[in-house]
């Protein structure tokens, strides 16, 4: 009985709106271009250059990589640093360049960036153009890159992270030390987060599942279409739901 109510729980929730409104996620890992700034590994400090978020910038001499990066695993290990945050010189200023190219038939379309994690007090341009950001390290974050994005050429998006003022009681480590991703959607689409499923009632023999899904509307106007939400357990679809939905503005 206890296997039974397992699969239950299990269950893979898939969520689509309308027909045409699909989501694609890209690897946006690879290709970055890194220089550390503020205080150095050695115990010395480097200034900030002028508009390192700019499209202009010049970043030839940048150190280039992929991520996951932690600047300060890097080394190297100092005698005079705490002990607690394994002696690694972790404070200072990371500034991350990634050049890319966005397609023309992409126009019309939402682009968002996933960081999973960014140690810390992120800061992100588009452009030359701030599009967001995010002061904890230790959580994932979105930010919206549609209103700077150059649809049919060449994109720059500039990642600042300072680590210089804060306190660990553990090793935090310092820079993007996590994933990140490229998601392009339609004008409507199911939220980030925005499907939440709980099980209320879980009985021997079944257990309820109620599942709530948030959507977006970035269009001007309200619009009509539908959700449909597949489960999937052990054999193949289990049940489809339907329901007309109306997505309006403001939207929350």
């Amino acid at each position: 009985m206890k296997k039974k109510i397992l699969c239950i729980l299990l269950l893979i929730f898939a969520v689509k709106v309308g027909a045409s409104t699909g989501r694609s996620i890209y690897n946006f890992d690879f290709d970055w271009l890194f220089s550390r700034y503020g205080l150095q590994a050695d115990g010395t400090r480097l200034e900030e250059p002028v508009s390192a978020e700019s499209i202009l910038f010049d970043d030839r001499n940048w150190k280039q990589l992929d991520l996951p990066h932690d600047w300060a695993i890097e080394g190297p290990f100092r005698p005079d640093l705490e002990g607690f945050t394994g002696k690694l010189p972790w404070r200072g200023i990371g500034w991350y360049r990634k050049h890319f190219k966005v397609e023309k038939k992409d126009e019309g379309k939402r682009l968002y960036l996933d960081f999973d994690g960014a140690m810390a007090h992120a800061e992100v341009w588009l452009n030359g153009k701030k599009v967001g950001g995010h002061p904890y390290g230790y959580t994932s974050f979105r930010v919206d890159l549609t209103p700077a994005v150059v649809y049919g050429g060449e994109n720059v998006v500039a990642v600042r992270l300072n680590t210089e003022d804060m306190g660990s009681r553990w090793y935090p480590g310092a820079g993007i030390y996590r994933h990140v991703r490229l998601v392009k959607t339609s004008q409507v689409h199911v939220d980030h987060w925005g499907v939440f499923v709980t099980t209320p009632q879980i009985s021997d023999k079944e257990a309820k599942a109620v599942i709530s899904v948030k959507l977006r509307n970035h269009l001007p106007d309200p619009v009509k279409g539908h959700y449909a939400v597949n489960s999937y357990g052990q054999a193949s679809t289990i049940w489809e739901n339907r329901l007309r939905l109306t997505a309006t503005r403001p939207y929350c």
